[in-house]
């Protein structure tokens, strides 16, 4: 029958339709896959990803787990808990300047946590931490700079805590306190252990 013949010109090009098809289909069914794959909004999913490039805002609602972070800048708006923490550079904003002449003594607190004395020649300034309790973890930079070398600079714990070093510790019962270096500049870091002890680190 002249109407059913097919030649051989047809056949190829019918093949050739088939194999895009075909060719097309399994490409949709892998990208509808990969696109599921991809998805993060998945409670039971571990993604991982190597290389990962976010630009914009990344937000972790819930854990996250850092192995080793490098990072020029590194914000932390709310509470952060760190288990073990290497600093090779370290330093405190908003400094309070102490100018005062004579003998003074200044009650610091823990909103601020870097005190600089300026104080002329002659000058006194004990300055009292305070109770660990109202500032548990606290950590403190006190200076006194070179305009202040000459004054003496006292660190006093309030009633109850204690001053510790390398020796042992000395409660506030003992008038315990930590003096800087005479005659020059000085500084000196000193936090607490939570409980009711100051150290210098």
């Amino acid at each position: 029958m002249p109407w059913l013949t097919v030649t051989a010109t047809q056949i190829a090009w019918w093949a050739l339709i088939v194999l895009i098809v075909v060719v097309a289909v399994i490409a949709i069914v892998f990208a509808v896959l990969a696109f599921g794959e991809s998805q993060v909004f998945k409670p039971y999913r571990n993604i991982v990803r190597h290389d990962m490039i976010a630009k914009g805002d990344l937000v972790v609602d819930g854990d996250a787990k850092i192995d080793a972070l490098d990072s020029e800048s590194l914000h932390v708006h709310k509470s952060t808990t760190l288990n073990r923490l290497k600093v090779s550079s370290l330093r405190l904003n908003d400094v309070v300047t102490i100018v005062d002449t004579g003998a003074t003594s200044i009650q610091l607190n823990g909103y601020n946590s870097a005190y600089r004395v300026d104080s002329a020649t002659g000058s006194i300034v004990d300055l009292v931490l305070p109770p660990v309790k109202d500032v548990p973890g606290q950590l403190f930079q006190i200076m006194k700079s070179q305009l202040g070398a000459d004054s003496t600079v006292n660190i006093l714990i309030s009633t109850g805590d204690y001053l510790c070093d390398n020796l042992g510790c000395q409660s506030s019962d003992l008038n315990s306190l930590m003096t800087l270096l005479p005659n020059q500049a000085d500084q000196v870091w000193i936090s607490n252990d939570f409980m009711n002890s100051w150290k210098a680190i």
